[in-house]
């Protein structure tokens, strides 16, 4: 279970380095139409939208899990 905990903190990290470059990290998710970004299918899984976005996969992760 601490793999979870860390993959979790991971998550949040990348979410709070998100906010604060105001979105920056979006260049690295999916982007229709750009096969040169095909980074992206590997990176977006650790992307969120929002806050809001994280915590919904978060929870559906928790009721998964446990």
């Amino acid at each position: 279970m601490k793999w979870l905990a860390g993959f979790i903190a991971l998550l949040w990290i990348i979410e709070g380095v998100n906010q604060l470059t105001g979105g920056g990290l979006r260049l690295y998710g999916l982007i229709p139409r750009h096969t040169e970004l095909m980074y992206g299918v590997v990176t977006a899984p650790f992307l969120h939208g929002n806050v809001e976005h994280l915590l919904a996969t978060l929870c559906r992760w928790h009721c998964w899990v446990f």
